[in-house]
């Protein structure tokens, strides 16, 4: 196995560790905080908008390769969490947790984020399998955090190990390859156009927010609670190797258009509702790749506008009261509107097959 191999599977291990961690804290330990439910709600916004939104803030200054201290200083983050958490579930305290594991969960996401876009040789793959395991890690810590069934030891346990383990992994002596940028889109006349790659920033991240916002409104009713969790996972793995074997148009919006559909025929069909879920999540990957394409110079920032516009698109579902028999037109409704903004946003032509070094 080469280094890059490891390096991704390091990472993506982790990535399970640290939302893992981060979920069972916010539903096990701080769930036990004496406040009133809509306050507790606030307390996961905040936890959301450290975690997610200020991304894009670590990344802004992250250089590329600083991407391991990223990573480390995340899981110390996340360790001082939780030794906090056993001195203390008053109010203040429990604030001063969520900042500390939201920001932890941050510097993570933007070192790991950074390596899978740097050693991605140009493709969706890579990018794509280290997104996908978290999913399983906030499924995970929400079961268990519920239940009190893990001990806190054991997961400062997996911190320590996973600290240890990334120190150990050794640096990546292949070539790191930005993505090309004679990229050619469909509304596209020049090759460089300002305007045209700020369209596709705009349109992008609307995408993504309106996943975002459609992904909290999907239930699935399974008889094993993991279930949503792992299509998601699959999804986002596999939208990376499909996008890469078979092109980024043809399996992003394929798999987004039928992915509505599916989530929403009535009926509750769990065999349909999870294959939703799978299509659903194709489009992760590709649409942290499409940012990638515009910033190649900053993978960090690429990576937290992403995370920005995942928090963007939740924020209307702690604000808007909207009955959940409307749940199936409108999930449909903004599926389709989030085709329509990738069919413009998703590169016409790409010279992805022989990426290199840009000067610019």
């Amino acid at each position: 196995m080469g280094e890059r191999s490891k390096s991704l599977l390091v990472y993506t291990t982790m990535h399970f560790i640290v939302d893992f961690t981060c979920f069972y804290i916010l539903i096990g330990i701080l769930g036990e905080v004496p406040i009133m439910v809509k306050e507790k709600g606030m307390l996961f916004l905040l936890y959301n908008f450290v975690a997610f939104a200020f991304q894009v803030v670590i990344g802004a200054f992250m250089k590329k390769e600083s991407y391991r201290r990223s990573v480390l200083t995340g899981i110390v983050f996340i360790l001082v969490g939780l030794i906090v958490t056993n001195i203390s579930i008053s109010n203040v305290f429990a604030i001063l947790v969520i900042i500390l594991i939201g920001l932890g969960n941050a510097f993570f996401h933007i070192g790991g984020g950074i390596d899978a876009l740097i050693y991605s040789q140009g493709r969706y793959a890579r990018p794509g399998i280290f997104v996908s395991s978290g999913a399983i890690g906030v499924s995970l810590g929400t079961y268990m955090g519920a239940r009190h069934i893990v001990p806190v030891w054991m997961f400062i346990t997996l911190l320590l190990g996973g600290i240890v383990v990334v120190c150990l992994l050794k640096e990546n002596e292949e070539e790191k390859v930005e993505p090309a940028h004679v990229i050619t889109y469909v509304f596209q006349k020049e090759e460089d156009n300002r305007t045209v790659y700020s369209i596709v920033l705009l349109f992008c991240m609307l995408a993504i927010g309106i996943r975002s916002y459609v992904g909290s409104m999907i239930t699935v009713k399974t008889d094993w609670f993991l279930w949503p969790a792992i299509f998601a996972c699959m999804g986002k793995a596999f939208g990376g190797v499909l996008a890469d074997r078979f092109g980024v148009r043809k399996i992003a919006l394929g798999s987004l258009a039928i992915s509505g559909i599916c989530l929403w025929i009535p009926g509750d069909i769990v065999v349909i509702r999870l294959m939703g879920v799978f299509l659903f999540n194709f489009v992760m990957p590709i649409t942290l790749y499409i940012l990638y394409e515009q910033f190649a110079h900053q993978p960090g920032f690429a990576f937290g506008l992403s995370t920005l516009a995942l928090f963007l698109g939740i924020l209307p579902g702690y604000f808007l009261n909207i009955a959940e028999e409307f749940y199936h037109n409108i999930i449909l409704a903004l599926t389709m509107a989030a085709v329509l903004l990738l069919f413009v946003c998703l590169p016409a032509k790409s010279e992805k097959g022989n990426t290199y070094e840009t000067s610019v």
